[in-house]
């Protein structure tokens, strides 16, 4: 993943899966025996994360592996929200990319 930043600090990018669920009291909630005759939605739960600090400012590459642990992620449609945190504490407006892994 390539962006580019206009202050130093520490990157942080969360990965997240797309899943479905269904609503419960207005909010998007995992499937569950009690709840499946909801109404469905979509939300996306957190699968990994990854920092990296002492970044400079200008064009950032940040790597990450398919894998949680041991076990690759399954196929699917992920969200990765990108933020940046400088040296006084102020965090970015997150950047969020979606992007498909098709197939193992």
């Amino acid at each position: 993943m390539r962006f580019r930043t206009s202050e130093g600090g520490t990157v942080r990018v969360v990965v997240a899966r797309k899943t479905s669920g269904r609503k419960v009291k207005g909010r998007c909630r995992p499937k569950t025996r009690k709840n499946r005759k909801r109404k469905k939605c979509a939300f996306h739960k957190q699968v990994k994360t990854v920092t990296k600090a002492g970044v400079a400012p200008g064009d950032v590459t940040v790597r990450f592996k398919t894998k949680k642990g041991k076990k690759k992620l399954p196929p699917g449609r992920y969200r990765a929200t990108v933020t940046v945190t400088d040296a006084a504490g102020n965090v970015s407006k997150p950047l969020r990319v979606s992007f498909r892994i098709v197939r193992r």
